[in-house]
């Protein structure tokens, strides 16, 4: 049981490790080594240091998620499900891998979109600071 309870929580401990690694230490260079490597994140320096950062919190809270998903599913086969374990641990390393395509996805979307938002809230705020300056000629 005890290799159940460290296969069960080894993936989502990786993943808080390098969430937490790049949140202190993110790579600053845009490289094709380390870091969360997409095309929009490695147009500009921005870019990348955005994604990066969007990552880092993505696989943090993906972890502690994980962490407490693989706790209750824990208590669940050792108070249950003690003889299909294997099964079990397959099944959870599976879904603990393919949890990271749901932050992967979002943090891709942001950063693809980042540019085209942040040029809209400047737009945005160039607007009211024209209005708030109308108002007060008046």
């Amino acid at each position: 049981m005890t290799e159940y309870i460290i296969l069960s929580l080894i993936t989502p401990f990786l993943i808080l490790g390098v969430g937490l690694v790049m949140k202190v230490y993110p790579p600053n260079q845009i490289n094709n080594r380390v870091g969360f490597r997409t095309k929009s994140a490695q147009a500009d320096h921005e870019s990348w240091m955005y994604a990066q950062r969007t990552w880092a919190k993505y696989l943090i809270m993906t972890s502690f998620i994980e962490i407490g998903l693989s706790a209750l599913q824990i208590y669940f086969v050792w108070t249950y499900l003690q003889e299909q374990i294997l099964i079990v641990v397959f099944v959870l390393l599976s879904l603990q891998l393919m949890g990271l395509i749901i932050p992967y996805v979002h943090t891709k979307r942001l950063v693809d979109t980042y540019k085209k938002r942040k040029k809209e809230a400047f737009l945005k705020k160039i607007k009211e600071d024209s209005v708030k300056k109308e108002q007060k000629g008046e």
